[in-house]
């Protein structure tokens, strides 16, 4: 009975130590200093991590890289047309065109101005006056008249000859729209005293 019990035990004894040198040749534990130990600890510790890293970059998706947006081109404005400029115009008005003048003698002579001026934007040029008989004669500006600016024609009537009511009248020819004007004397010449014609025929 006894050398059963040690058989059992010595079996089991063999069966232990086997196993262990089995574990040992399968799993070769290496052996290390205590120096070398934190070391050892710091490497796994580093690979560990490394490896959880790439292992988080394998999982998460790669971002697409996003073209860069075409910019649409911008509509151009409409180009705005400068206004048409107004067509420049002379334009003369005249503060009286008909004279009523007093009674005169025959044989006097008188002067008169007629007073214009220049309301369009445009120079106004005079290119003649005529009277309607010898005995009226007219002057007028040769030089052109800028807008907003003022003349006169001037006239001369001699009543020489002349008896009773009298309408002599001057013609105005300009670059205004409204040319001609007319311009009009109204005259009453009275004939001399007969004691002067006396004279005359003596």
């Amino acid at each position: 009975m006894k050398s059963q019990i040690l058989y059992f035990i010595c079996a089991m004894v063999l069966c232990i130590a086997c196993g262990d040198k089995a574990s040992d040749a399968k799993y070769p534990v290496e052996s290390h200093s205590d120096e070398t130990e934190p070391e050892l600890a710091e490497y796994r510790l580093d690979t560990i991590t490394t490896t959880l890293k790439s292992s988080k970059e394998i999982e998460e998706p790669i971002e697409k890289i996003e073209e860069p947006k075409k910019e649409e081109p911008k509509p151009t404005p409409p180009v705005k047309k400068a206004p048409p400029k107004p067509k420049k115009y002379s334009q003369i008005v005249f503060e009286e065109e008909i004279f009523e003048l007093d009674t005169i003698t025959e044989g006097d002579v008188i002067e008169d101005k007629f007073y214009f001026e220049n309301t369009g934007n445009g120079p106004l040029s005079i290119s003649s006056a005529i009277g309607s008989c010898g005995c009226t004669v007219p002057t007028f500006p040769f030089i052109d008249i800028a807008p907003e600016e003022k003349g006169y024609i001037g006239v001369t009537y001699n009543s020489v000859g002349k008896s009773g009511a009298q309408i002599p009248e001057v013609t105005i020819k300009s670059n205004s729209p409204k040319s001609p004007h007319i311009l009009k004397f109204k005259i009453y010449v009275k004939d001399k005293p007969q004691k002067d014609q006396a004279k005359k025929s003596k």
